[in-house]
C-alpha cells in the first residue's frame, strides 16, 4: 500500500508538471478567450515562478535532446577514428633514450611510438620463437622480430584480424582499455577482453585464432558465467592469462567491485568465478577453480618446473599483493583472503558509506594465517600499482634460485612506484633479497626473452618498449 501510495503521488506530480508546461508554454500564446480568463486569474507573482520553472524545465529538456544528438556525433566520430587506425598497416618505433641505471648494472633502452598512447594507453606482449607480438588496449596486434631491436628504429607489422568487427565495434563510447591479456600458447593466440552484451552487461571473456602473421580469424573462446555492470569497476576485472599443465591456461578473473559496488562476497564463493584464478581446457573449455579470495590480479606466471603459480593482486588504498599458489590443487583452492583479509584499507576509509554490515562482510582484518588465508609472499603499503610477475634465474645468471620480477605503474617513485621490483627467494620460497630497480614509467607488462637474454616491459607513460639488460661494459 505504501509503495502504491507513493506511485501515485510520483504520477499526479508528473501529470501537475506536464500539464503546466503545456498551459504556461503553447496555450499562452494562443488568442483563446477561456485561456486568457485563466491566465488574468493567476497573481503574476505566480505566473512568473511558472515561467521560471519551465524555462528550466525545457533547458533540462533541451540538455537530454542535446545528449542525444552529442552521443550519436560521439559514435560516429569513434567509428571514423576505429577505421583511420584500422588502415594503419606497420607503427615505427623509434630509439627514444639508452641509459644506465641502478649504480651501472643495467642498461635501460626505449623504442617509442606516441600513437600507443592513443589506442590504449595499456598494450601488452607475447612471444612466439623470434616473434614479439604486441596488443594494444583497443586491439590492434602487430608483430616484430626481436633480431630488429639493435636498430635505431623497429618496425612493427599489423596483423589483421577481426578482432574490430567482432569486439570493438560494440563499444562507440570511445573506450580503449578493453583488452586484459594476451597469450601464444600450442600454435593458438589468445586475447583476453571486456565482452559487452548490451548497456548494462559486459563479461570477463577471451578469443582465439590459429596463430598466423597474415591475418587472424578471431572466435569465441570463454566468457564468465554472469554479467557484470557496464560502466563502474571495468579495471577491477582481472583477465591477466598464462599457459599452465595439462593443456590447459589459467586466467585471472577480478572481483569487479563485488564488496565496494555490488555489496556481495562473490571472490569468497566457490560457486563464483569473481575473485578467481580459473585453468580452462583448451579443447573441452571447461573450467576449474584453483585459488579464490583475489581483488584484482594483474599479474600472472606458472612455473612449470616447480608447480607454482605466482600471481600479484591489487589491493584497495594500499595492500597490492605478490602472491604464490605451492602445488595447486583443483580439489583444495587455497583461499588469499580478500576482502575478510588485506594489508590495505577501504577507499574514503573512515567514511559513513563503510557500514558495521559492510565491515561484516568485508573488515579487512590485518593477517591472513589468523583467519585461515594465505599469506602473500609481499604486500605493498602504499599501493605500488602492481602488475605483471615473471620468473627468471637467467636473466642475471642466479642458478638455484627462485627469482621474480614484479612491475609496478603508480605515479610516486618516492614509493617505489615506476619500478621493477626483484625477490631472490630460497628454497623455502621466502625472500633472501629485494632489490629495485628504478625505470621512472608505468610499466603495464614484462617479458622474459632468453635468447637475447633481455626483460622487455611495455611502458605506458610514454607509448615505449623498454628493453633491461645487464650492463656487461
Amino acid at each position: 500500500m505504501k509503495y502504491k501510495k507513493l506511485i501515485y503521488i510520483l504520477a499526479f506530480i508528473i501529470l501537475l508538471i506536464s500539464v503546466n508546461f503545456y498551459v504556461v508554454t503553447y496555450l499562452v500564446k494562443t488568442n483563446n478567450f477561456v485561456v486568457h480568463k485563466i491566465k488574468n486569474l493567476i497573481p503574476q507573482s505566480t505566473r512568473n515562478v511558472l515561467k521560471k520553472f519551465n524555462k528550466n524545465f525545457k533547458d533540462v529538456i533541451f540538455v537530454f535532446d542535446n545528449n542525444k544528438i552529442l552521443k550519436g556525433k560521439i559514435e560516429s566520430r569513434n567509428i571514423k577514428i576505429y577505421d583511420i587506425l584500422d588502415s594503419i598497416q606497420t607503427f615505427d618505433f623509434t630509439l627514444d633514450s639508452q641509459e644506465v641505471i641502478k649504480d651501472n648494472k643495467y642498461k635501460l633502452t626505449r623504442y617509442t611510438n606516441n600513437l600507443l598512447r592513443e589506442m590504449g594507453p595499456r598494450s601488452y606482449m607475447a612471444l612466439d620463437k623470434d616473434m614479439l607480438v604486441l596488443v594494444t588496449g583497443s586491439g590492434t596486434l602487430m608483430y616484430s622480430n626481436i633480431k630488429n631491436f639493435i636498430n635505431k628504429n623497429i618496425t612493427f607489422k599489423k596483423i589483421p584480424s577481426n578482432f574490430n568487427e567482432l569486439v570493438m565495434s560494440k563499444y562507440l563510447d570511445g573506450r580503449k582499455n578493453i583488452v586484459k591479456n594476451i597469450l601464444i600458447d600450442g600454435g593458438q593466440i589468445y586475447v583476453s577482453y571486456l565482452k559487452k552484451l548490451n548497456e548494462k552487461c559486459v563479461k570477463l571473456a577471451i578469443v582465439s585464432s590459429e596463430l598466423n602473421f597474415k591475418e587472424l580469424n578471431f572466435v569465441e573462446f570463454f566468457e564468465i558465467d554472469t554479467c557484470q555492470p557496464y560502466g563502474g569497476q571495468m579495471n577491477n576485472t582481472g583477465g591477466n592469462l598464462s599457459k599452465f599443465k595439462n593443456n590447459k591456461i589459467l586466467m585471472t578473473v577480478g572481483g569487479f567491485g563485488s564488496y565496494e559496488v555490488q555489496k556481495n562476497d562473490n571472490p569468497q564463493k566457490l560457486s563464483s568465478m569473481l575473485g578467481k584464478i580459473l585453468s580452462i581446457d583448451k579443447e573441452t573449455k571447461s573450467t576449474k577453480i584453483l585459488s579464490l579470495g583475489h581483488r584484482n590480479s594483474q599479474g600472472l606466471f606458472y612455473d612449470k618446473l616447480n608447480d607454482v603459480i605466482y600471481s600479484t593482486d591489487h589491493g584497495p588504498k594500499g595492500g597490492d599483493e605478490i602472491n604464490l599458489d605451492l602445488t595447486p590443487n583443483y580439489n583444495n583452492p587455497k583461499n588469499f583472503g580478500w576482502a575478510v583479509s588485506s594489508y590495505g584499507e577501504h577507499y574514503d576509509y573512515p567514511n559513513k558509506w563503510l557500514t558495521e554490515e559492510f565491515y561484516k562482510k568485508a573488515p579487512l582484518h590485518k593477517s591472513h594465517s589468523e583467519f585461515g588465508f594465505i599469506e602473500p609472499l609481499k604486500y605493498f603499503t602504499p599501493s605500488i600499482g602492481i602488475t605483471q610477475i615473471i620468473k627468471t634465474e637467467k636473466f642475471e645468471n642466479l642458478p638455484n634460485k627462485n627469482v621474480i620480477y614484479v612491475g609496478s605503474m603508480g605515479w610516486d617513485l618516492e614509493e617505489n612506484d615506476l619500478t621493477i621490483h626483484k625477490f631472490v627467494l630460497n628454497d623455502n620460497y621466502k625472500i633472501e633479497k629485494y632489490e629495485i630497480i628504478p625505470i621512472v614509467e608505468r610499466i603495464r607488462d614484462l617479458i622474459y626473452e632468453e635468447k637475447t637474454n633481455k626483460i622487455l616491459m611495455y611502458l605506458e607513460t610514454s607509448g615505449s618498449i623498454g628493453i633491461l639488460e645487464k650492463n656487461n661494459m
